[in-house]
C-alpha cells in the first residue's frame, strides 16, 4: 500500500475565528455538549466496528467517555446521541456554513485543504472521469472542483444553511439529504467513486454507512475516506488537558476516532481494500493552542512565534511518525 506523509499548511490563513477566541471556542463546545445531554442518547455496549465488548476508557470530556476496543483498537463514545439527534443538529446548525463564508479564508481552504485531498485520490484511481458522490460536502467547493476536473459530481449536505449559501453565493445545487436518505432511492452501482471527509467520525453506525456506500458503487468502484486519527499527538494533548476540546474529536458530535487497524477492519467488513494512505494534521498547532490557554501570555512570546513560523517542520516529524491527527485512505471495492 502506498503511504504519504505531511502536507504544508498555514492555519492562520483559515483558522482566524478560532485563534481570535480560543476560550470562547472551548466554551461553545462545552455548551453544545450540555445541549446534547438534554436529548435522547444511546448506551454503546460493544465496539461499533467489530462488536467486541472488551474495552478500556481512554478519555473523559464534558461528561462523555471514550473507550478503546481491545480487539480492533477503535475508539468510540460509550454513550452517544441518537442518529436522529445528530442529523437534527447537522440539518439546523448555522455553525457549518460560517466556517466558509469569509472569501479569503474560503479560497485558502479550497486550495490548501480541499483540493489536495482530491488530488491524492486522483493519483490512485484507475480512471479520470465518471460519477462521483461527495457525502457531507459543506458548501460544495469539492463538487465544484470535481466538475472542473471533468467528473459528474453530486454533493450531499444535510445542513439547510450550507445548501442555501451554496446556491445563493456559489450557484451550486446540492442535495439536502443524508447518505441514508439518498441511498433509499439511488440506483445500486450508480457511482464510480464515493468520498466521505469528516463524516464517519460523526456517524452513529460507521459500518452501516460504509455498506450503503458499497451498494452505491460498481464492482470496480472506489471509496475515498478522510477522518480523525486516534493514534496521534492531538489525542495525547487532549488526554493531558481533559477539561477542554478545540478541534480534534469534540464530544458528543465526535462519536468516533479511528486507528489504522480499525479502518482496515471496517473496510474489510464493508467490502473495501485500501490502496493508499496519507497522514497529515495540525497536531502541533493544537498543542500550541492548548498551551496558550494554559499559560497566560504564551501566545505573545518569541517561543510561540518560533513554533508558528516553523509549524510545517515540526508537524512533518509528527506526520512521518504516523502520529498525525488526520488520515486519508483510498480504497477499492472487493
Amino acid at each position: 500500500m502506498h503511504r504519504r506523509h505531511g502536507k504544508p499548511v498555514d492555519p492562520t490563513q483559515f483558522k482566524q475565528r478560532d485563534l481570535a477566541d480560543l476560550a470562547g471556542g472551548v466554551d461553545a463546545n462545552r455548551r453544545r455538549a450540555e445541549t446534547f445531554r438534554q436529548k435522547d442518547s444511546v448506551a454503546v455496549e460493544t465496539c461499533p466496528v467489530c462488536e467486541e465488548a472488551d474495552r478500556t476508557v481512554v478519555r473523559e470530556m464534558f461528561g462523555y467517555e471514550y473507550a478503546q476496543c481491545a480487539v480492533c483498537t477503535h475508539v468510540y463514545l460509550t454513550e452517544r446521541p441518537t442518529q436522529a439527534a445528530l442529523l437534527e443538529y447537522y440539518e439546523s446548525s448555522e455553525e457549518l456554513s460560517g466556517i466558509y463564508t469569509d472569501d479569503r479564508q474560503r479560497r485558502y481552504r479550497r486550495e490548501h485543504v480541499t483540493e489536495p485531498k482530491f488530488d491524492f485520490a486522483f493519483e490512485h484511481l484507475d480512471r479520470t472521469d465518471g460519477r462521483w458522490l461527495d457525502v457531507g460536502c459543506g458548501m460544495g467547493e469539492s463538487v465544484d472542483y470535481l466538475r472542473e476536473r471533468g467528473w459528474d459530481a453530486v454533493g450531499l449536505e444535510p445542513s439547510e444553511d450550507c445548501v442555501r449559501v451554496a446556491r445563493e453565493a456559489f450557484d451550486l445545487d446540492l442535495v439536502q439529504q443524508s447518505l441514508g436518505e439518498y441511498a433509499e432511492d439511488a440506483t445500486p452501482g450508480s457511482f464510480d467513486v464515493v468520498s466521505l471527509f469528516g463524516i464517519l467520525i460523526m456517524n452513529a453506525d460507521p459500518l452501516a454507512e460504509l455498506r450503503q456506500v458499497r451498494r452505491l458503487l460498481g464492482d470496480d468502484g472506489y471509496l475515498v475516506f478522510g477522518d480523525g486519527h486516534y493514534d496521534s499527538l492531538s489525542s495525547r494533548v487532549h488526554r493531558a488537558f481533559p477539561d477542554r476540546a478545540l478541534r480534534h474529536s469534540i464530544p458528543p458530535i465526535g462519536v468516533h476516532q479511528f486507528t489504522e487497524a480499525s479502518i482496515e477492519r471496517l473496510f474489510e467488513a464493508a467490502g473495501f481494500e485500501s490502496v493508499a494512505v496519507w497522514y497529515f494534521g495540525l497536531d502541533v498547532y493544537e498543542f500550541l493552542n492548548h498551551l496558550s490557554l494554559e499559560l497566560d501570555g504564551f501566545a505573545d512570546t518569541d517561543l510561540y512565534d518560533y513554533f508558528m513560523d516553523n509549524l510545517d517542520a515540526f508537524q512533518r516529524v509528527v506526520d512521518e511518525d504516523e502520529r498525525s491527527d488526520y488520515v486519508v485512505v483510498v480504497a477499492r471495492c472487493t
